[in-house]
């Protein structure tokens, strides 16, 4: 085969390296919300030519990851306070009703041990924030696929990689205090067990003060 048929390949696949390695930098905050991007910087960080960077900018754009002005130059897109009361509200509609569901259906001792599942996974990687925050996202989406509805699953996995950067941006603030994580994991297992036991009102409120007002509250701290 000619090596000029072999370039485009080559290109497209260092364009895909680029985009997973820029996209993975934006969410873990490595490039923090309202930061300069630059192709020369890019391209020496992650030791290729500017084309796949371009590439890889263009698509980071048109996903709303990053934002380019009228002089071309590209920055991380910010985190704004309608972001965070949109992904919350968004949680709401979803988690609350799955959550009814789980109790209407009477699948409270299944799903807790489910729930303890998730939460093991949560504990496994309490030392390293960001597989730490998808971990706990996962969770979430294990609660979300109790509603049975692929459409309401692909909104939420859309909005997952979000749902981490929102959630590391106030969690690495609240990380200094070392009870936080202590508390977030004793609400989940409170939780658990009030599932199991079939205790609805203290699930759902402790399901609301840890993941959906009170969480609210924590991420709009930052504002």
């Amino acid at each position: 085969m000619a090596l000029s048929a072999l370039r485009p390949k080559q290109e497209q696949s260092l364009a895909e390296r680029a985009y997973s390695v820029i996209k993975r930098k934006i969410i873990d905050l490595t490039y923090e919300p309202g930061s300069d991007l630059t192709e020369a910087f890019l391209a020496e960080e992650l030791s290729m030519s500017r084309m796949p960077i371009r590439s890889a900018l263009h698509r980071l754009e048109l996903e709303d990851w990053v934002i380019a002005d009228f002089r071309k130059k590209t920055k991380v897109k910010p985190i704004l306070k309608q972001d965070v009361i949109d992904i919350y509200q968004m949680r709401s509609l979803l988690e609350l009703p799955a959550m009814e569901k789980i109790f209407a259906e009477k699948r409270t001792w299944e799903f807790s041990f489910v729930i303890e599942q998730g939460l093991l996974n949560i504990k496994a990687n309490v030392h390293d924030l960001y597989e730490r925050e998808r971990a706990e996202t996962d969770l979430h989406m294990t609660i979300v696929n109790v509603l049975e509805n692929k459409r309401i699953e692909r909104i939420y996995r859309n909005a997952q990689d979000e749902l981490i950067r929102i959630g590391l941006s106030f969690v690495r603030s609240e990380e200094r205090d070392n009870k936080y994580i202590a508390q977030i994991i004793k609400g989940w297992e409170d939780m658990i067990l009030a599932i199991r036991e079939e205790r609805k009102k203290d699930a759902l409120y402790i399901f609301d003060r840890d993941h959906l007002s009170g969480a609210l509250k924590l991420a709009l701290k930052q504002f």
